[in-house]
């Protein structure tokens, strides 16, 4: 078993769009803006724990992590030493890997 965890980094692009658009200082803004950067650091949160809890390989994967290294959710990836492939392909690349590796040490 292993869990593909794909779209990191999609609420977070949203919160930077709404910090760099024209309504940046609307009243109210910046708590929809930290909402959206914790829901992302929420569902990288809770991958992690799976993974400890569980001991089930789980891969992340986003096509935003370049352009959003920046945000919570990618900072708390990376100060986990946890990997975010740039395409679910390549996260599932890895995954079959370590399902092989699983399976030889096995034997």
């Amino acid at each position: 078993d292993a869990i593909l965890l794909v779209g990191i980094g999609i609420q977070s692009n949203q919160a930077n769009v709404m910090e760099s658009g024209p309504l940046a200082a609307t009243p109210g803004l910046g708590r929809m803006i930290d909402f959206h950067h914790r829901q992302d650091l929420r569902y990288v949160q809770a991958a992690m724990r799976v993974t400890g809890e569980l001991g089930i390989p789980v891969a992340v994967a986003s096509e935003l992590h370049g352009l959003l290294s920046h945000t919570p959710a990618f900072a708390e990836l990376r100060s986990n030493a946890f990997p975010c492939f740039r395409t679910a392909p390549r996260a599932i690349a890895a995954l079959a890997e370590l399902w092989q590796r699983s399976k030889f040490l096995a034997e």
